[in-house]
């Protein structure tokens, strides 16, 4: 008796089941017994550390600094304007 191999649609449902679950369903579990994570969120409640700082990417003043620098190099000093006689 041979077994034949799954068809392709079914081992892709089986697979997005697999990562839904491992990223949804074990890793929450696993995190919300996790001492380190546990500390990471007093830390972050504590001093009030909003989630976004970690990826730099809702915060205002980090935005302003983002183009305050790009606007450096795009605009860097040439110095004084030397006339010609």
């Amino acid at each position: 008796m041979s077994r034949r191999p799954l068809p392709g649609y079914v081992k892709l449902a089986l697979s997005l089941f697999t990562l839904w679950l491992l990223l949804w369903v074990v890793t929450p579990f696993l995190v919300s017994y996790s001492k380190v994570h546990q500390d990471f969120a007093a830390a972050q409640e504590k001093y009030d550390v909003p989630i976004g700082a970690l990826y730099y990417n809702d915060i205002p003043f980090i935005n302003e600094a983002a183009m305050e620098l790009r606007d450096t190099w795009r605009f860097l000093p040439r110095g004084p304007k030397v006339e010609k006689p």
